[in-house]
C-alpha cells in the first residue's frame, strides 16, 4: 500500500520544527522566534503574554499528523489481526514509546554528566545506536534471526546503561526526574485516541462526541469539582496526567482526516483538476499559516479572523464538483479545516486570547487544528498533483521516520557537532543571532537528513 507522502511531510516539518525550535541561539531574536508566552530577553512565562508564534504550532502539527495516522495504521493491523490482538498491540505501542520517552531523557548528555567533555559526547553517540537498534525495524532482506541478535544487543546496552550509570545527580536511573514530557504526552494520547477510533470507526458521530467529552472535562477541570479532581490525579505523573489526554483535541481532529486519506488509498490517485484550479488552494493552504501567527501574535484581532475565514472559504469554494479521489480527499478536508479554524477564532478572546500555556486556552487547540488540517491540504497537493516530487522527499522521508529523528536531536544534533570540532570553531567566530539561527538550521538539516538515510535504507525506529 503506497504511503500517502503529504502526511509524511506534515510530521517531518512539525519533527524539523521541534529542532530548530531548540537550538536557535537564547538571546538576540524577536519575540516570534520563540514561544509566545515566554517572551525575551527573561524568558520566563507571563501572564499577560497572548497570541502564537512558530515555535507554538510545531508540536499540535505533530499530534494532528499522528491522529491522521492512526485509521492509515489500525485498518492495516485489521486486515490481518483479531480486534484483541490489535487493542494489545495499542497497548504494547503506549508501553514502548513511553520506555522511549524515559531512555532518551536520560540518555541526553546534560543528563549523564553536569559537565560533558568528549567522552560523554561519544557516549551519547554511541548509545544512540544502541536506541536504535532496540528499537529497528529492518528491511526484509536482513535475516529475522539477525534482527533478533541486533535488538537483544541494543536492549542489553541501554538496560545496561540506565542500571550501571550514575547520571549528573548520582541517583541513577529514576523515571520520576528523566523522563521526556513530549514522548510521554506522545505515549499517552497515542493509547487513547486509538481505542477511541478503533472503537468509533464506523461511527463518526460517536467520535465527535468523545471530541465534545474531552472539551467538556477540559472546560469543566478549570473550576473546582469532580471533573478537576480527576483531571488532577496522577498515579505517577512522570508517566500519566489526565491532563495530558487534552491533547486529544488535536488527535482525534487530525483522525477524521485520516479517515479521508484511508478511503483515497483505494481508489485512483491521479489527480484530475488542471494545476492552475490546484495552485490556488495549496497557496491559501500555505498563506493562512502566517497570516494567523502574524495576527494573533501581533494581536490584531479586527480584521485578521475576517481575512482568514475569507480565505478559507475561497478554498472552499474552489473545491466545488470533485472528480478524482485527490480532489474529493480536497473537499472535506478544507471543509473541516474551515470549520475548526472558525471555532477557534470564535472563541479566541476566551481566557483573554489563544495561549499554549498556563494556562492553555481552548481556542489553541481549534486554531492549530485547523492550521494543520489547511497545512496538509497544501502539501496533499504539492505531493499528489506535482508530477516530479523528487526535490520534496526529503520532507516526507525525514518525517516517515520521527522515532529516528527525534533521537538525532536528542543524541546526535549537538554531539556530532562536538566531537568533530566544529562547535568550538563556531564558538570563534561569535556569530550573530541570525547567524546562530542558519547555524541551527545547518544542525536541524542533519536531523532530518539522518531520519531521511534511514527512510531510503527501509531502517525504520518503531514501536
Amino acid at each position: 500500500m503506497r504511503r500517502f507522502t503529504a502526511l509524511d511531510a506534515l510530521r517531518g516539518l512539525a519533527l524539523l520544527g521541534m529542532c530548530l525550535s531548540g537550538r536557535i541561539p537564547w538571546d538576540g531574536l524577536p519575540a516570534w522566534m520563540y514561544h509566545a508566552q515566554e517572551p525575551p530577553p527573561t524568558h520566563e512565562i507571563s501572564a499577560t503574554a497572548f497570541g502564537i508564534t512558530w515555535v507554538d504550532i510545531v508540536f499540535p502539527f505533530f499530534l494532528f499528523s499522528m491522529g491522521a495516522a492512526i485509521p492509515l495504521a489500525l485498518s492495516r493491523r485489521l486486515e490481518k489481526d483479531p480486534l484483541i490482538k490489535v487493542v494489545g498491540g495499542i497497548f504494547l505501542r503506549g508501553l514502548l514509546l513511553g520506555a522511549f520517552a524515559v531512555i532518551v531523557q536520560h540518555f541526553r548528555p546534560e543528563q549523564i554528566s553536569k559537565d560533558p567533555n568528549m567522552t560523554t559526547w561519544w557516549t551519547v553517540i554511541g548509545l544512540f545506536f544502541a536506541v536504535a537498534l532496540a528499537y529497528a525495524q529492518w528491511p526484509k532482506s536482513v535475516p529475522p534471526k539477525v534482527q533478533l541478535g541486533l535488538r537483544i544487543v541494543g536492549w542489553a546496552v541501554v538496560i545496561g546503561a540506565l542500571l550501571l550509570f550514575p547520571f549528573r545527580d548520582d541517583k541513577g536511573f529514576s523515571p520520576a526526574d528523566r523522563a521526556d514530557v513530549i514522548l510521554m504526552i506522545l505515549a499517552n494520547v497515542a493509547v487513547t485516541g486509538s481505542l477511541i477510533w478503533l472503537f468509533t470507526r464506523n461511527r463518526p458521530l460517536a467520535r465527535i462526541g468523545w471530541l465534545g467529552i474531552a472539551l467538556a472535562i477540559f472546560l469543566a477541570a478549570q473550576q473546582p469539582g469532580w471533573a478537576a479532581t480527576v483531571w488532577n490525579w496522577t498515579p505517577a505523573s512522570w508517566a500519566y496526567r489526565f491532563e495530558f489526554q487534552k491533547y486529544l483535541l488535536l488527535v482525534l481532529p487530525g483522525t477524521f482526516c485520516g479517515d479521508l486519506y484511508l478511503r483515497a488509498y483505494r481508489k485512483d490517485r491521479e489527480p484530475t483538476w488542471p494545476w492552475w484550479r490546484f495552485a490556488p488552494i495549496a497557496l491559501i493552504g500555505f498563506a493562512i499559516q502566517p497570516l494567523l501567527l502574524v495576527g494573533l501574535h501581533g494581536r490584531e484581532l479586527t480584521y485578521m479572523p475576517l481575512v482568514a475565514l475569507a480565505l478559507s472559504l475561497v478554498a472552499v469554494g474552489l473545491t466545488i464538483k470533485p472528480k478524482g479521489s485527490i480532489e474529493r480527499l480536497l473537499t472535506p478536508v478544507v471543509r473541516w479545516g474551515t470549520f475548526l479554524l472558525a471555532i477557534g477564532l470564535l472563541v479566541e478572546p476566551i481566557g483573554g486570547g489563544i495561549r499554549k500555556d498556563a494556562p492553555t486556552t481552548l481556542s489553541y487547540f481549534f486554531v492549530c487544528a485547523g492550521m494543520a488540517a489547511f497545512m496538509l491540504a497544501a502539501l496533499t497537493i504539492v505531493f499528489e498533483a506535482v508530477k516530479d516530487r523528487q526535490p520534496l522527499r526529503y520532507l516526507s522521508d525525514a518525517g516517515a521516520n520521527p522515532m529516528l529523528g527525534y533521537l538525532a536531536i536528542t543524541n546526535i544534533s549537538s554531539a556530532f557537532f562536538v566531537v568533530t570540532r566544529i562547535e568550538d570553531a563556531v564558538a570563534n567566530w561569535q556569530l550573530s543571532p541570525w547567524q546562530g539561527v542558519a547555524y541551527a538550521g545547518v544542525k536541524t538539516f542533519i536531523v532530518g537528513l539522518i531520519a531521511m538515510i534511514g527512510t531510503r535504507c527501509r531502517f525504520f525506529l518503531r514501536t
